[in-house]
């Protein structure tokens, strides 16, 4: 994502508002699917693309001919991991 010129900061906010809540709604069933993956979405939830090796992934883009500006991509992180402090 590009950052934006001062006045099209209201859009860029609200683009960052609708990706969260589109996260918020696809996360559990990608976690059930596609843990520990690289994946690319569309914006109607469709998976286009999930790797685990992020070669693989870029690659399977590009045959596609998928700009990332266009596609909502994430690493499905299932691993749970201890931090202590």
């Amino acid at each position: 994502m590009k950052l934006p010129k001062l006045p099209d900061m209201d859009e860029f906010v609200q683009q960052g508002v609708a990706e969260q809540a589109f996260w918020a709604e696809h996360l559990p069933e990608l976690e059930r699917r596609y843990p520990n993956h690289l994946v690319a979405l569309k914006a109607d939830g469709a998976v286009i693309a999930h790797e685990k090796d992020l070669r693989k992934f870029v690659a399977s883009l590009e045959r596609l001919g998928v700009d990332f500006d266009d596609v909502f991509t994430r690493y499905i992180d299932c691993d749970d991991r201890h931090v202590f402090l």
